[in-house]
Formats: C-alpha cells, structure tokens, sequence
C-alpha cells in the first residue's frame, strides 16, 4: 500500500493512510483521484495518516504545496488533520504549514489519530450549529 483512500460522504471526510513506500507521485495521485471522485466536495476534511511513512523530503514539502496551491478552488474549505509519529515528520509538516501560509487550506499536526479526530469534528459541530 502506498496511498490508501476512504472517502466518508456521511462524514464529508477524506481519509488518507499514506504507507512506508509512498513517494510524492502517489500521494498526488491519491489526491487527484479524492478531488475526482463524484461524492467528494470541497468543504470536506482530511485526515492523513503519516505514522507508516518515513518523513518526507524538503522537495516533495515543497511540491505538495506548490499542487495543493494549484488545486484552491477544489480544496477551498478543507481542513487537513496530518497524525504524526515522528519529530521529523512533525517537522516537515510545520515546513508545510509555513510554505502554505493563508493560501492554502487549514492544517494541523497531531501525534495521536484521536486528538485529530476530535479537531475535525469541532469544525463539523461548528458547521451545524
């Protein structure tokens, strides 16, 4: 497994599990086929799991945001909830954060899947009430 994806139309969640072998091409095509997918939506969250994967490199930071960039008007909305387990991957994605700057959708990093999970529901409860 690479990049797995679970589309949670109910939820309006995206669930990405991103593997030990993922590499940036993977990635961007897991991403490309959530953004065609038909019950996919623009306001719909993502909660990526990274905790198989090793850290990724400046580069593929660096063109992860430079696609996501490209792709706003699809993703416009989006909170990404990135579950770490690693001091470097923690950094990387925080190199991520400040790349993407405003421009980019909401993200955060966690060290434990509940504590991302409990963020994206807060938005959802927020949505509702």
């Amino acid at each position: 497994m690479s990049v797995s994806i679970d589309i949670r139309e109910q939820d309006r969640q995206v669930h990405l599990v991103v593997g030990p072998e993922a590499d940036y091409p993977s990635w961007e095509r897991a991403l490309e086929e959530v953004i065609a997918h038909g019950a996919y939506a623009p306001d719909f969250s993502f909660l990526v799991d990274t905790t198989g994967a090793p850290p990724p490199g400046t580069p593929c930071i660096r063109r992860a945001v430079t696609h996501l960039r490209a792709r706003t008007p699809r993703l416009s909305g989006s909170r990404w909830a990135v579950v770490v387990s690693s001091p470097a991957t923690y950094g990387m994605m925080r190199m991520a954060q400040g790349l993407a700057g405003s421009d980019l959708p909401d993200l955060e990093i966690f060290g434990s899947e509940g504590d991302a999970r409990v963020w994206l529901s807060l938005r959802s409860e927020e949505k509702l009430g």
